[in-house]
C-alpha cells in the first residue's frame, strides 16, 4: 500500500522532463490527473473525450466515470479542480481533432491504440526514472494527491469521497503523516 510519495521537487522534476520529452501535452495530462484527481491507471485508459469536454467544448466540472470505467464497477465522480481544468484546456487545445470525435479515448498511444492499465503504468514509471525520481507508480501520483488534501486540512470524510474510496479505513492508509501537521 505504501505507494512513494512524490515531493514538491520531485513533481516539478517530472513536469520539466515531460517537457523535454516526446508526447509533452498527453503525458502532461496524465500526470495532472493523478496528481491533482488522485485517477487510477483504469480510469486514465478508459477515460473518453466526452467524459472531460462537454457539448459546448467547455470541461467538465465533474467527469463522471461509468462502472466499466473503474475499479470495483461502481460509478464514480471525479471532481475537476482549476489547476486540472486548465491542463485539459491546454491539451485540448494543441489536439483539437479530440474535439470531432467525442467518443474516442482522451489518451492514445503512440500507435494511436488505446492505453492499458499496463500501459500507463509504464509510461508513468518510464517517464519518472527520465527524470531521476525513481519508485514511482501510478498509485504514487494517486497517494501524492489524497495526501496533498490532507496536508490542506481538509476533512477525513471530504477526502473518501474525493478518492472515491467506499471506506475511510482505505482512504486513511492512503495518508502519509508528517510533523509539519
Amino acid at each position: 500500500m505504501s505507494a512513494k510519495l512524490l515531493s514538491e521537487k520531485e513533481q516539478k522534476q517530472i513536469f520539466k522532463a515531460i517537457e523535454l520529452g516526446t508526447h509533452t501535452h498527453r503525458n502532461r495530462l496524465i500526470f495532472s490527473f493523478g496528481l491533482y484527481a488522485g485517477l487510477r491507471s483504469i480510469e486514465l485508459c478508459n477515460l473518453k473525450v466526452s467524459d472531460v469536454i462537454d457539448d459546448a467544448n467547455k470541461v467538465k466540472e465533474v467527469i463522471n466515470l461509468k462502472k466499466e470505467q473503474v475499479k470495483g464497477n461502481k460509478s464514480n465522480s471525479v471532481y475537476v479542480s482549476e489547476k486540472l481544468k486548465k491542463e485539459i484546456l491546454r491539451y485540448i487545445a494543441i489536439d483539437t481533432n479530440k474535439l470531432t470525435n467525442r467518443h474516442d479515448y482522451l489518451f492514445k498511444t503512440q500507435k494511436r491504440t488505446q492505453f492499458t492499465a499496463g500501459g500507463i503504468q509504464l509510461l508513468i514509471k518510464t517517464v519518472s526514472e527520465n527524470a531521476n525520481v525513481f519508485g514511482v507508480t501510478s498509485h504514487s501520483l494517486r497517494r501524492t494527491f489524497i495526501t496533498g488534501l490532507s496536508n490542506k486540512m481538509i476533512s477525513a470524510r471530504v477526502i473518501q469521497k474525493l478518492a472515491r474510496h467506499s471506506s475511510l479505513a482505505i482512504t486513511q492508509l492512503y495518508i502519509e503523516t508528517n510533523d509539519e501537521q
